[in-house]
């Protein structure tokens, strides 16, 4: 949409775009990074700085007086990784998360590495996007424990721009 903005010669008929979306789905992080966050690749603020022309509004479900009780029984309905952002306005979810009641409950306070443990290293490759290099080892009960992680960006759903050989090789503990 934003290139199709094109009047010139025009001075008197100002072009703008305006969108509206709700959270969650393909381009969240995308909209939120931009829009709520105001994190802008290098590419958007040089040579031009096109900051100055976004601006967030935020609403909410119940900024609508139109909404029947019907509408609000469902919304209600929803799980609350759900119901968080499509009644509360809530762009604060994860996109796609497996297991969205992951939290406090997961975690175990930090343990020595036994010396025989067997460790292994994962990699979620980004370029334009995070990425994600994770070191594990296992304990006795065959369980994996995540002891550390590299997330690889910039800011929001931006990503170091690294080669993925130049990522794994700067890895190395």
């Amino acid at each position: 949409m934003r290139t199709r903005l094109r009047l010139p010669g025009l001075p008197e008929a100002e072009a703008q775009f305006l969108g509206g979306t709700n959270p969650g789905g393909i381009g969240h992080g995308w909209v939120k990074a931009l829009w709520m966050d105001k994190v802008f690749p290098v590419e958007w603020t040089e040579p031009v700085d096109y900051r100055p022309m976004f601006a967030y509004v935020p609403s909410k479900a119940d900024d609508n007086p139109h909404l029947d009780e019907s509408y609000w029984a469902m919304l209600s309905t929803l799980p609350e990784n759900l119901r968080k952002p499509f009644r509360d306005g809530d762009w604060n979810v994860f996109v796609g998360q497996t297991f969205p009641a992951f939290g406090e409950l997961h975690k175990i306070d930090p343990q020595p590495i036994p010396r025989n443990a067997h460790l292994y290293m994962t990699f979620d490759w980004g370029y334009g996007a995070p990425f994600s290099l994770g070191w594990w080892w296992v304990d006795a009960d065959g369980r994996l424990i995540r002891f550390y992680e590299w997330y690889g960006a910039s800011g929001p759903n931006s990503g170091l721009r690294m080669a993925d050989t130049d990522a794994t090789s700067l890895s190395n503990l």
